[in-house]
């Protein structure tokens, strides 16, 4: 399924409005839904809570999201490893607490007839593996590289398949493709990564024509402690937010169809503003992982998408939806309740 939500949250990503770390200090509460009798429990990070006995509010209870480590053929760990001059396909590099594993390079052929190289030049790709095991969240995309062919800039494309972007919060992964227009006949081409916006740091990667490290992510499927399930809700410091259900759903056309193998789904919820002052809700403040992995989000179908800007007691309904593997064990969404702060509350997709 085509990325037009994914292209605008990198932008906003982009210019560093994401990977803030995780605080301790902001609870939250949970409550049945109105139109449940059932009491669910917060997730936040590093602290915890008895359950109030007698009451019909729990506690909260805040914990990390469950994560298991990937097991695979060169498995990423947060080990350092020396910095190279140049990384080769097979290569990890391993910065702060991200690691990007160059998994594989070569040429491309686009199947679109309205996209195609110009005279005298090629398609080629890079693919990486992204796994973040930090604070919050952060965000690798083809916004954080840059392309050379013997020393000069070349651009960057975007394709409708595989491209590398998104979110990644702890303990989850990602994986895709850069791919760039470059001369037929270049002779080195040299992709950059840049650790931050501001800094000044970049490690470099050496495209090798058709190469394939072989390397197989492995899926996560532990669910997440404390996740919040359909009929239950949950308090944040700004809003009452009752998760009200889940399902499939079918595109609108034959354009609109999910890629093979997958499914599109959606999470329905109602947001109801606390306190003073105004905050607006949308689908951008959602991320959607599949069994560990980043999933695409996918609106264009719909058109009941989450979104307002509140005052106090105001309210505001609607879902958000994402493509995602039909096999896909475990399912949750990700709202992020404060971008500066990294904290987030996980929502379990129920088959």
């Amino acid at each position: 399924m085509k990325k037009v939500l994914l292209m605008i949250a990198g932008v906003i990503l982009a210019v560093g409005l994401t990977g803030c770390a995780i605080t301790s200090g902001n609870k939250k509460e949970t409550t049945a839904a109105p139109a449940q009798d059932t009491t669910a429990q917060s997730r936040e990070q590093g602290t915890s809570a008895a359950a109030a006995a007698a009451t019909t509010t729990a506690a909260p209870v805040t914990s990390a999201p469950a994560t298991t480590a990937p097991t695979t053929t060169a498995a990423p760990t947060t080990t350092a490893a020396p910095v190279k001059e140049a990384y080769q396909v097979g290569d990890r590099l391993q910065v702060k607490n991200l690691t990007l594993l160059y998994v594989s390079s070569g040429d491309y052929e686009s199947p679109n007839q309205y996209q195609q190289p110009g005279d005298g030049k090629k398609y080629i790709f890079l693919e990486f593996y992204v796994e973040y095991n930090g604070s919050g969240s952060t965000s690798v995309s083809y916004f954080d590289f840059e392309g050379y062919a013997d020393g000069y800039s070349v651009d960057q494309k975007y394709m409708m398949e595989d491209g590398l972007g998104g979110s990644v919060s702890n303990g989850r992964w990602n994986q895709g493709k850069l791919y760039f227009e470059v001369p037929a006949d270049a002779e080195k081409i040299e992709v950059e990564y840049k650790e931050s916006l501001l800094g000044n740091k970049v490690y470099k990667f050496l495209f090798e024509g058709d190469r394939d490290s072989g390397f197989k992510p492995e899926p996560k499927t532990t669910p997440s402690d404390g996740a919040i399930q359909p009929g239950e809700s949950v308090k944040t410091r700004n809003f009452q937010i009752s998760y009200l259900g889940c399902g499939t759903y079918e595109g609108k056309s034959q354009f609109d169809q999910p890629e093979e193998g997958y499914q599109f789904i959606y999470f329905e919820f109602e947001f109801e503003k606390l306190g003073s002052g105004e905050r607006s809700v949308s689908t951008l403040d959602f991320h959607c992982y599949a069994d560990g992995k980043v999933c695409e989000s996918n609106m264009m179908s719909r058109d009941d998408e989450i979104s307002g800007t509140l005052s106090e007691g105001r309210k505001a309904k609607g879902t958000v939806a994402f493509e995602v593997p039909i096999d896909a064990q475990v399912i949750e969404v990700e709202y992020e309740v404060n971008m500066f702060d990294g904290e987030y509350v996980i929502f379990s997709f129920v088959k």
